[in-house]
């Protein structure tokens, strides 16, 4: 269905204008959606399109064809491309899994779009809304959000529902935690140089790590000497240059005399000197170039 309205006193008009306000449009269980990117990803939702130019009526069978003047009354974004869409509440589901995002009185609601989307960046489906909270339909949160709103499940409670969230998750933790099969860890063969008690591997937050099976009586954690890789000789020195990581874990190539030598790259140094400057070449991405940052010469 199609109608045209061309009056900014119209009924309908000053109805879709009312909808920027939160308690109106928690009432009537609508949310405007300005930006052509939104309104697709909300189509699902949309009860009417407000529109100054006629749209495909297959893909949206319910339009209002309006004028610039009255797209400037209702609109929120003046750079958006005269589209604006009004949308029904997106349903709430039951929480699918375990994993849920409690955001806690944060009113401003750039903060809270941007949650919503790293969320969904992470795979968190599920998020929860307190009542002091900004609101969830609000134009900035759904800007901020870029489009995540639609795709995840967002509830709007309080800190009872986070309780209940918790009453009923931590029983199966616990139930798994008596009844699960526990695998034993594995022995490597060595004894501990405190105890004499076996060293096995366990998995901590940075990955396996090899310790006493007589934890916590004792602590002994075996100091694993760093794997160290050899890329070539250095070109300063008799020495070689290794692939070594910073105190933040970062990659970098340095040569074993250091500090007698203070050769360093953030790039892979190759067995190649540059033509220009006679420097030791290195890997920067696809290309070969100088590590002289004040050589141009690449290939």
């Amino acid at each position: 269905m199609i109608k045209i309205i061309d009056s900014r006193t119209n009924p309908y008009i000053k109805y879709v204008e009312k909808l920027k306000n939160t308690s109106f449009s928690k009432e009537e269980r609508k949310f405007l959606v300005e930006n052509p990117h939104l309104i697709e990803m909300a189509k699902g939702h949309i009860d009417t399109i407000l529109t100054t130019e006629k749209l495909d009526e297959t893909i949206y069978n319910n339009q209002v064809i309006i004028n610039e003047i009255v797209y400037q009354k209702i609109s929120q974004n003046k750079s958006t491309r005269n589209l604006l869409a009004v949308c029904n509440f997106i349903d709430e589901k039951p929480l699918e899994n375990r994993n849920l995002i409690y955001l806690d009185n944060v009113q401003d609601p750039g903060n809270v779009g941007t949650i919503i989307r790293s969320a969904l960046a992470f795979n968190f489906t599920d998020l929860a809304l307190s009542k002091d909270s900004a609101y969830k339909y609000s134009f900035k949160t759904i800007q901020s959000s870029q489009g995540a709103i639609f795709k995840t499940n967002i509830l709007d409670g309080d800190i009872e529902l986070l309780k209940k969230f918790y009453s009923e998750f931590e029983p199966l933790v616990q139930d798994a935690f008596h009844h699960m099969e526990k695998k034993p860890a594995e022995e490597t063969g060595e004894l501990c140089p405190e105890c004499n008690s076996p060293l096995v591997v366990r998995n901590g937050r940075f990955g396996k790590f090899t310790a006493c099976s007589n934890y916590p009586t004792c602590k002994y954690i075996k100091k694993e000497k760093p794997v160290q890789i050899e890329v070539m000789d250095c070109p300063k020195c008799d020495g070689k240059i290794l692939l070594k990581k910073t105190r933040r874990g970062k990659d970098f190539y340095g040569c074993s005399n250091y500090p007698k030598c203070d050769f360093a790259s953030w790039y892979e140094p190759i067995n190649k000197f540059c033509p220009k400057c006679n420097s030791i070449l290195v890997k920067k991405g696809k290309k070969i170039a100088c590590s002289n940052s004040e050589c141009d010469f690449e290939e």
